[in-house]
């Protein structure tokens, strides 16, 4: 996209954009390069909804596109890292539940007494409950 950005600036017929003539004060015309790294400036802040702080040589340019497409990457790597735990947490949490059907099933098969079921449930819940705290 700084490359669009910077064939859209160029591409201005009246020297309105971005990339305007310099005026007759004395101002020289910007070398290819940083006006490049502008673009790329741009595009790049872009993800972060607007230029903020304003980059003035190019270096700084360049800097700040690095930065940013790095925060972006980090982003990336962090959310996919909580998106990993979440799902081994829900792995966690379905085979506790086939545990307790399963005892449930088992103690429904053996005709185990309903007072006693009933205490082993809340007891096998109570437990999960616990060490889900941990």
């Amino acid at each position: 996209s700084g490359c669009f950005f910077f064939g859209i600036g160029s591409m201005v017929s009246n020297y309105e954009g971005w990339l305007a003539k310099p005026t007759d004060k004395g101002e020289k015309e910007l070398p290819l390069r940083q006006k490049y790294a502008m673009s790329l400036h741009w595009a790049a802040s872009q993800l972060q909804g607007g230029i903020d702080i304003i980059a003035i040589t190019p270096e700084e340019r360049c800097f700040a596109v690095i930065h940013t497409l790095l925060s972006v990457v980090l982003s990336a790597l962090l959310i996919g890292k909580l998106m990993t735990v979440l799902q081994e947490l829900e792995v966690v949490q379905r085979s506790r539940k086939e545990l307790l059907d399963s005892a449930f099933v088992f103690m429904h098969q053996n005709k185990i007494p309903t007072d006693l079921c009933i205490i082993v449930q809340r007891f096998l819940r109570r437990r999960a409950r616990q060490e889900m705290r941990f």
